[in-house]
């Protein structure tokens, strides 16, 4: 085998690994003439050889991108390989992943949103029935909150970590405490740093589970009417009236609406918030669009249809027929 004019000669009989520098046997090059030698170009060996990810990185070295957009590029392949990871149930594994690249990349705002998210969804799979205690996993929501806070004084305009923040805070705030009654006073004790930062990633990068977490965060810390004791606490740490906090959630469900249409949840505690304003009508068309028109994009999805026909069947009045009979 010799070069000549940029050619590599490459026998019948050569492997495509002796060809490439590596060992003879490995795999066998592709020829139409077994009793003769022919001239070929590197890339044509290229093809010749097993695409591998490994090797593709050796032989096709992937196009320079501008420093700008590299982060981008890098989140997009990180969060793929993620998103396979919790395709297999491995979640545990994915969180285990993103801290690996963020040891690797600490000060990578991409792969810090990356952590956190991954936090956030690694707490989400988790089955209820297994769990050791209430706080189950709450050092993984702790964990992804305080990369965020990094993120956020490192990089006070990168979005994506306000964003992050907003949703983990939520989720944390509501675990606080193990009675279901008392898990709003979480809620009520973070309520302005959450809607600053919320505020602050719609400003940045607006979307749609921003929106839907500062919803429900509004919702949740407004009492159910002028005999609850939740007034108490509200008016404690600072918090709007009943008829603000309802009015802001539904803004902010209505702009969830428009960014994700197909989101049912959203759909159907919009519907609540209705029905807590007194605006019947409101809340019972959408409750009939999520039973009737809305299509499941996911199994969970049935749940809130559920909800909206309990809700339908038990709130509001019966429609009275007009038959002809008797």
């Amino acid at each position: 085998m010799g070069a000549n004019n940029g050619k590599i000669a490459v026998a019948s009989t050569t492997t495509a690994a002796t060809a490439a520098g590596g060992q003879a046997g490995d795999v066998t090059a592709p020829t139409a003439d077994t009793s003769s030698s022919r001239s070929v170009s590197s890339s044509d060996v290229r093809r010749m050889l097993p695409h591998t990810v490994a090797e593709k990185a050796v032989y096709d070295p992937p196009p320079v991108v501008h420093t700008s957009k590299r982060s981008e590029v890098d989140f997009k392949e990180y969060v793929k390989f993620r998103e396979e990871l919790f395709a297999f149930s491995l979640g545990e594994a994915s969180f285990d992943y993103a801290e690996r690249l963020l040891a690797k990349q600490p000060d990578n705002p991409a792969v810090m949103a990356l952590v956190a998210e991954t936090a956030l969804l690694y707490e989400r799979i988790k089955v209820p029935g297994k769990r050791d205690h209430w706080v189950d996993r709450i050092d993984v929501l702790q964990r992804g909150i305080d990369v965020v806070k990094k993120c956020m004084r490192d990089h006070p305009d990168y979005g994506p970590c306000y964003s992050n923040y907003t949703l983990l805070a939520t989720k944390a705030a509501e675990a606080q405490h193990w009675w279901r009654w008392a898990q709003p006073l979480g809620l009520m004790a973070h309520f302005h740093v959450i809607q600053e930062r919320g505020n602050k990633a719609i400003e940045l990068a607006e979307t749609a589970d921003v929106h839907r977490a500062l919803g429900e965060v509004n919702a949740r810390c407004a009492p159910s009417g002028w005999y609850s004791w939740y007034h108490i606490p509200r008016r404690y740490y600072g918090l709007p009236s009943r008829q603000a906090l309802l009015e802001q959630s539904k803004v902010h469900h209505l702009r969830a609406n428009e960014r994700n249409p197909k989101d049912l949840e959203n759909a159907v505690r919009l519907a609540m918030v209705y029905f807590h304003l007194g605006e019947f009508n409101d809340a019972r068309r959408w409750y009939v669009r999520v039973r009737d028109e809305m299509v499941p994009s996911d199994p969970k999805d049935e749940i809130w249809q559920g909800i909206a026909h309990t809700a339908l069947c038990t709130h509001f009045e019966k429609t009275k027929w007009s038959t002809p009979f008797g």
